[in-house]
């Protein structure tokens, strides 16, 4: 993964629990690595957090409770369906054999679209 430089970090939330700097970094995968979307978790001290200029959102503090989570959403359905529609103008889904081969050609690009800043 990144050997073609597609392995920029790209932080979409960060959070301290204790005294650690939890950041999420969202991987958009690459077609040419083949390298699969994914979400990549840094465990930061507070000095390594200001290096990379990670700035904790809140403090996560877990209560004695039953649940205790932090809820991550990083994927607009609405983003997706107007990534499809707008690939789906350029190249007709109906002339392929199947709309999974149509997919097959243009997943990375559709998710790409969705999964921009």
């Amino acid at each position: 993964m990144g050997e073609c430089g597609c392995g920029e970090i790209n932080i979409i939330d960060s959070f301290l629990i204790g005294n650690k700097v939890i950041a999420v970094d969202l991987y958009r995968g690459c077609p040419y690595c083949g390298a699969d979307i994914g979400i990549r978790l840094h465990i930061f001290t507070k000095k390594e957090a200001k290096f990379w200029d990670i700035q904790p959102r809140e403090e996560f503090k877990p209560e004695k409770t039953e649940m205790n989570c932090r809820d991550l959403f990083w994927l607009d359905m609405d983003k997706f369906k107007k990534a499809v529609s707008d690939i789906e103008k350029e190249d007709n889904p109906k002339e392929y054999d199947t709309l999974k081969d149509w997919f097959d050609e243009h997943n990375y690009e559709i998710m790409q679209k969705v999964l921009k800043k």
